[in-house]
């Protein structure tokens, strides 16, 4: 998956239907970023990636950049 395909994969699951996300926004600023999202991403990761992230790994991460280098870098083309 491309980084800009993720960004767009990652604001449809966190249902942002008139927000405009980009790699520096910063997730905690977001309306309806809460306990629910954090499950949603971890669900869209493990889908997309094969990688399993705690909770607690989301709480630490701030921006859709700060995602991606916690999923890796490498596996983006």
């Amino acid at each position: 998956m491309k980084k800009a395909e993720f960004l767009v994969n990652l604001a449809s699951v966190l249902e942002l239907d008139d927000v405009i996300l980009t790699f520096d926004s910063n997730l905690n600023d977001l309306d309806d970023y809460d306990s629910f999202s954090i499950l949603s991403i971890i669900a869209f990761i493990h889908k997309n990636f094969n990688l399993q992230l705690a909770a607690r790994q989301l709480n630490k991460i701030n921006t859709p950049q700060d995602l991606i280098q916690l999923i890796g870098i490498d596996k983006f083309e």
